[in-house]
């Protein structure tokens, strides 16, 4: 008899794309946002979603606009 095999898939949040992925799934990233309510009031919020790796390479190099992250041997994570 043949083996059967399971294949999981997941959509990126960002580009709705379907990825076949491992047991894992896709990273997750939480960014500020902010909550709604039906009566217009906001409140900030954060949120996870999760994202391929294409869209976090064109995301790391949206904010390398605003911001310079970088993990550096030895110096550990440095934002500035």
């Amino acid at each position: 008899m043949a083996e059967r095999t399971t294949k999981y898939f997941q959509k990126c949040d960002f580009c709705h794309k379907e990825f076949e992925i491992s047991s894992n799934g896709l990273d997750s990233i939480t960014l500020p946002g902010r909550y709604v309510n039906t009566d217009g009031y906001q409140r900030k919020q954060w949120i996870k979603a999760d994202i391929c790796p294409e869209c976090k390479e064109r995301l790391r190099e949206y904010l390398a606009k605003a911001v310079d992250i970088r993990e550096e041997a030895y110096y550990g994570l440095k934002i500035r």
